[in-house]
């Protein structure tokens, strides 16, 4: 790997990337890892492959083929995650954050579309509801306001 430098090619002198292949059309980010693509002001993705942070001040941390696509946007790891405006995945695989102040902590295919939805692990669990919690398991749907699932005793 080459050391961290000015990309004198970049349409910014203010952004800062490493690798060839890297892409980036706005200023005040970094980019590093492999292959991966800054597209908004102040964005950032810092490690990993095929990973894109297009919305302004969005943050990729690693893994692969993740797409923080809003504003504030946050992705720390995993594969083929997605967080749209103010919305974070820490990690896992295939999973959605698109409800505003939504997060997916882990798991796979998991969705917090919500307004302030939590799903925290398991598989194919969705989280719809305002201010929700899924805490686990698998395929738990819930779309009602201010609740917790799955009730105990749990799947």
């Amino acid at each position: 790997m080459m050391p961290v430098r000015p990309d004198p090619t970049s349409e910014s002198e203010h952004t800062i990337g490493d690798w060839p292949g890297h892409r980036y059309t706005s200023g005040g980010g970094l980019v590093a890892g492999q292959l991966n693509t800054i597209a908004g002001a102040g964005a950032t993705v810092t490690g990993g492959s095929g990973n894109t942070a297009s919305g302004n001040f969005a943050s990729v941390s690693g893994g692969a083929q993740n797409l923080a696509s809003g504003g504030n946007a946050s992705i720390s790891g995993g594969g083929s995650n997605t967080a749209s405006d103010l919305f974070s995945v820490s990690g896992g695989n295939n999973n959605t954050a698109s409800g505003l102040f939504s997060t997916v902590s882990s798991g796979e295919n998991n969705i917090a579309s919500g307004l302030g939805a939590r799903v925290s692990g398991g598989a194919g669990n969705t989280g719809g509801g305002r201010d929700m919690v899924i805490i686990g398991g698998q395929n738990v749907n819930d779309f009602i306001d201010f609740t917790i699932q799955p009730k105990a005793p749990f799947p």
